[in-house]
């Protein structure tokens, strides 16, 4: 492999591996947070402040942004919860039987975190980098997104009465496994959009 070809690996797995650091402690953090607090519009303030802040530290393209993404990251965590909720919720309102079979099929979950991975890293991408990031940071944050829907449906599967799930809590009772994992896919799905928008940007401007 070429030395161009590992500089372009390199170039996408860092920030990656930033995004879901980044985002892995600031959940942490959130999760002992909502451990005392049960209150998960405060805990998603941190881990979107917390998460951007370390990630804005780390990612040189951002750092110039540091407390803007700090407090826009703060704001929008919360906002993209609450909407991307509402909206699965508005429409098994206002559809009743759409609404059944999404939930009937184990959907709801999924479509509600790729909803709010999606909206925050939309937000978060125009914030950092204006409204042409939204190309990179929409698709790529809504893809992030899917394993943690899938893996926030599994938790809250039908195995949750079983020996093996009782086991798991025990040893993760501190934390709560939901929130967490919603929060490292936003993470990753923001450090790999951050990485290709920057890769691409090279690119452009390159003679």
């Amino acid at each position: 492999m070429s030395k161009n070809n590992n500089s372009k690996d390199k170039g996408m797995l860092i920030p990656l591996i930033t995004g879901l650091l980044s985002f892995f402690v600031s959940g942490v953090i959130a999760c002992v947070v909502i451990g005392l607090t049960d209150n998960y519009i405060f805990a998603a303030g941190i881990t979107g402040g917390l998460g951007s802040l370390l990630l804005a530290l780390l990612i040189r393209s951002i750092r110039t942004r540091l407390i803007r993404t700090t407090i826009a990251g703060a704001l929008t965590m919360p906002l993209s919860l609450a909407v991307g909720f509402f909206l699965v919720e508005g429409v098994g309102a206002l559809l009743p039987q759409v609404g059944y079979k999404i939930e009937s099929i184990g959907l709801a979950d999924v479509i509600a975190v790729i909803l709010i991975a999606a909206i925050f890293g939309t937000i978060m991408g125009i914030i950092i980098y204006g409204i042409y990031s939204v190309r990179i940071f929409l698709p790529v944050c809504a893809v992030a997104g899917i394993p943690a829907g899938v893996l926030v449906n599994a938790l809250n599967g039908p195995w949750r009465g079983t020996a093996a799930y009782t086991a798991i809590m025990d040893t993760f009772r501190q934390v709560d496994l939901n929130f967490l994992s919603m929060a490292v896919f936003m993470g990753i799905g923001m450090g790999a959009s951050a990485g290709i928008y920057n890769r691409i940007k090279q690119k452009s401007i390159r003679p």
